[in-house]
C-alpha cells in the first residue's frame, strides 16, 4: 500500500525539519526522484494572543496572584509525555530561590492525580493552581510571566509555545531537535537539558531576576518572533506557493 501510494507522490510539506528528515529516512527508497519536501511550520494567530493589560489584571486578581507574583504557565494535555509531574518538581526548586514564584497549570489528563499528590507532599497547595480545562487559554498566557514546556516526547511542531511568544511572554523548553529546529532562533526561549532539572530552575531564574526595562523588550522579542515566523498568514502564504508549484509542475507532466 504505502509503495502504490508513493508512486504518484507530487510533493511532501512537513511542519518541521525533524518530521521532515524522519519521513526521508522512512520512505527514501520509495519517494519518486525530484520530489519536492519543504519545510512548512503551522502557524497561529498572532493577533488573538497580542498582550492585553486589563485582561492580565483581571484573570490575576481572579486567581488570587499578587502583583508582584512572578508566574510560570504550564499548559497542555496533563500526561507522561507532557512531563506535568517533572514541571511541578521544577517549579519546586525555583520556587527556592524565587519564593514570589507561582506556577499555573492549565490542562486536565490522566497525570493529574498524580500531580496533586505531589503538590501535597511538596507542601506547594498555596503556590500552585490547576486551572483545568479551558475554553480559550488566551487570557492564561496574558497572565504569565514566563511559558514552561516539558515535553519528553519529540512532537512535530509544538503550537503552545508559539501561542506563549505571541502573547509576549518569554518560553523554556526542552533542547531537542523539534523545538531547536522550530524555536531556536528566539532569544525569548531558553532551551535545557531535558533531564537536567539545576539547567530548567536556572532558566526560570534567569527570567525572573530581569528588571522591568529587559523583560519588556524580551517581550517585544517573543511578540515580533511570532509574527514574523510562526504567523497562520505566513503559513497560508508558504502552503499557497506550495501547491502552486505542483500544480504547475502536473499542467507541464507528460500524461502517462
Amino acid at each position: 500500500v504505502t509503495k502504490q501510494a508513493l508512486r504518484s507522490l507530487k510533493g511532501v510539506y512537513a511542519v518541521s525539519a525533524p518530521v521532515k528528515d524522519s519521513f526521508v529516512r522512512l520512505y527514501q527508497d520509495l519517494i519518486p526522484a525530484a520530489t519536492p519536501i519543504e519545510v512548512i511550520h503551522n502557524g497561529i494567530d498572532t493577533e488573538r494572543f497580542q498582550p492585553d493589560a486589563a485582561a492580565r489584571q483581571a484573570l490575576r486578581e481572579r486567581l488570587g496572584f499578587a502583583k508582584g507574583d512572578f508566574v510560570v504557565m504550564f499548559c497542555g494535555r496533563l500526561d507522561t509525555i507532557k512531563r506535568p509531574v517533572f514541571a511541578l518538581q521544577v517549579f519546586a526548586e525555583f520556587v527556592k530561590s524565587h519564593p514570589q514564584g507561582r506556577l499555573l497549570i492549565v490542562g486536565d489528563g490522566p497525570e493529574i492525580t498524580a500531580l496533586k499528590t505531589r503538590i501535597d507532599t511538596l507542601k506547594l497547595q498555596d503556590k500552585v493552581i490547576l486551572a483545568g480545562q479551558v475554553a480559550d487559554t488566551t487570557p492564561y498566557y496574558q497572565a504569565s510571566d514566563c511559558y514552561l514546556s516539558t515535553s519528553g516526547q519529540i512532537e512535530g511542531c509544538p503550537l503552545a509555545t508559539a501561542e506563549a511568544l505571541a502573547s509576549g511572554i518569554p518560553a523554556v523548553v526542552p533542547n531537542d531537535d523539534v523545538f531547536t529546529s522550530v524555536y531556536g532562533a528566539s532569544i525569548a526561549v531558553q532551551r535545557c537539558n531535558p533531564d537536567l532539572l539545576a539547567e530548567w530552575c536556572q532558566a526560570l531564574l534567569s527570567v525572573a531576576q530581569l528588571d522591568a526595562a529587559a523583560r519588556q523588550l524580551l517581550s517585544q522579542s517573543a511578540q515580533t518572533f511570532a509574527q514574523t515566523h510562526l504567523s497562520v498568514e505566513l503559513m497560508n502564504q508558504k502552503l499557497t506557493l506550495f501547491y502552486e508549484n505542483i500544480a504547475s509542475e502536473c499542467s507541464h507532466s507528460t500524461p502517462l
